[in-house]
């Protein structure tokens, strides 16, 4: 059943990281799984689904692991699994290896938060350090798009501090982006990364920028795009990744603070663009956090037909911005009336 269980294993993370549970999903994304047999009862067969983590990471989550655990459990068996019955789940270290052996650092929350913009989706820009500076600009591209870009790029003499970064976002990365180039399959480094995120079963965009895609990653095909012009390419990328279904609530809600903290009216005219594409993923919440930002960031005020859009939103969700103690008190006319 080990092909069964890496299914499992995939589909629970999907519909954790979706539902905003991070460390059930961390731990199923950083496991290795096994179905085991449990226990004979009342004719039927039982197995547990046996999660190992790495030894220090179990460590820092002794503590609610059998809360983790029964989480995990309470939503396999929501799954429907024909005639196997999958009974607890159980969550153990892994045993211990000797010199030799190769280890992946986990990231903490804190190591998360340092790398990563909050509430963004994140994408892990993969390519050969020639093109760095293109690659710094299509981040640029994407962050009003609601997506956070890591920019990987390699050293001569790589510090065993940017390994122990470039682990981490690799461990924590939604989407994985291969900047394609003539030189990318003799880096020590990009194929590596490509094959750590096919490895963990999530979504790669490939984008040819003068070479085509090869191997595992060749299966599909690729954006094209011309380094000279690489942020352009930015849409295109947000276009895929805003289509995989397990991560539309994460885009609505990087686009949303995206747009609520808004340095030019064209970013925030780019991200409403998409918002109101993906309205039926709003939140009333996010709703409101709209609402205040075209009340109070002059970026997104003023940005053409961007109020107008959030009021209409906000309409048809029959969403209003709470009043506060000066509004109440405030005379005056308001240019946009919420």
């Amino acid at each position: 059943m080990a092909h069964e269980a890496e299914q499992i294993r995939h589909t629970l993370s999907t519909i954790f990281h979706t539902q905003g549970e991070t460390i059930a999903a961390e731990v199923l994304d950083i496991c290795h799984v096994e179905v085991s047999f449990f226990e004979h009862d009342f004719g039927r067969d039982i197995y547990s689904f046996d999660l190992r983590i790495p030894t220090v990471r179990f460590a820092q989550l002794e503590r609610d692991i059998d809360e983790i655990a029964q989480k995990i459990q309470n939503k396999l068996q929501k799954l429907g699994l024909g005639g196997e019955h999958i009974g607890p789940v159980r969550i153990y270290p892994e045993p211990s290896v000797g010199p030799g052996a190769i280890a992946m650092s986990v990231p903490t929350r804190t190591d998360e938060n340092r790398i990563w913009q909050p509430g963004r989706i994140r994408l892990f820009l993969s390519h050969v350090s020639r093109i760095k500076g293109a690659a710094s600009e299509l981040k640029k591209a994407l962050a009003p798009l609601g997506i956070d870009s890591f920019v990987a790029h390699e050293d001569i003499q790589p510090t065993q501090l940017w390994h122990r970064e470039i682990e981490f976002a690799l461990r924590s990365m939604d989407v994985l982006c291969a900047l394609v180039t003539d030189d990318f399959v003799k880096s020590q480094w990009t194929d590596q990364e490509v094959g750590f995120a096919l490895g963990r079963g999530i979504s790669v965009v490939a984008v040819s920028c003068g070479a085509d895609p090869y191997g595992l990653l060749g299966k599909h095909q690729a954006l094209r795009a011309d380094i000279s012009q690489l942020a352009a390419s930015g849409p295109r990328v947000a276009d895929i990744i805003s289509a995989q279904d397990h991560l539309k609530i994460r885009l609505t809600e990087g686009l949303v603070e995206a747009i609520a903290t808004a340095i030019s009216f064209l970013g925030a005219k780019e991200g409403m663009k998409r918002v109101s594409s993906l309205q039926t993923h709003l939140s009333d919440a996010q709703i409101i956090r709209l609402l205040e930002a075209a009340r109070d960031n002059s970026q997104v005020r003023d940005a053409h037909g961007v109020p107008a859009q959030i009021r209409e939103i906000a309409v048809k969700r029959k969403v209003v911005l709470p009043e506060t103690p000066q509004a109440a008190t405030d005379d005056s006319e308001d240019d946009i009336p919420f």
